[in-house]
C-alpha cells in the first residue's frame, strides 16, 4: 500500500475514533503548563484540504498548544485557518501505534501518559517540569 494512503487511512481511522470516544477524553493536560485543556473544534490545514478536528485547546493566555489526532502541535493563526508547527512525537500505545497518547494527572497530581482507546499507562518522563493543577 502506498505510504500516503497508508497515512491517509490511519488519520480517518483516527478522526473516527476521536468522535466516536471525545466523551471519554477527560483531563488531557497541556504538554508545556500542565493544566487541564479545554476541548475545542479548530478549522486545520489549507484550501481544499481544510477540515474541521476535534481536540483540547491549552487555556493559558498565550499559549498556543493543542492536543489532536495527531498528538501536542502548536497551533498558528493563518487568518481563520489553524497550521500546526512544532509537534511532539509523543509516545504511542503499543496495542493502537496511529493513536498518540495523551497526559493526564491523578488528584494526588501522579502525571502518566494514558491511551484514550484502551486506558493504557505509561509514567511522564519529567512529571516535575509541569505545574498540575488541579479545578475544584
Amino acid at each position: 500500500m502506498d505510504e500516503h494512503v497508508r497515512e491517509l487511512i490511519e488519520n480517518e481511522q483516527r478522526k473516527h475514533h476521536w468522535e466516536q470516544n471525545k466523551a471519554r477524553y477527560i483531563g488531557v493536560l497541556c504538554d508545556r503548563q500542565g493544566i487541564e485543556m479545554q476541548n475545542v473544534t479548530v478549522l486545520r490545514g489549507l484550501g481544499l484540504t481544510t477540515r474541521k478536528e476535534t481536540g483540547f485547546r491549552c487555556q493559558v493566555p498565550g499559549c498556543k498548544r493543542f492536543f489532536g489526532t495527531s498528538g501536542y502541535a502548536d497551533l498558528t493563526n493563518d487568518k481563520t485557518v489553524q497550521l500546526f508547527e512544532n509537534l511532539l512525537n509523543g509516545p504511542t500505545c503499543p496495542q493502537f501505534p496511529a493513536l498518540p497518547m495523551y497526559l493526564q494527572s491523578s488528584p494526588s497530581g501522579l502525571v502518566r501518559w494514558v491511551c484514550a482507546q484502551c486506558n493504557e499507562e505509561r509514567p511522564a518522563a519529567n512529571p516535575d517540569r509541569l505545574k498540575v493543577s488541579h479545578k475544584g
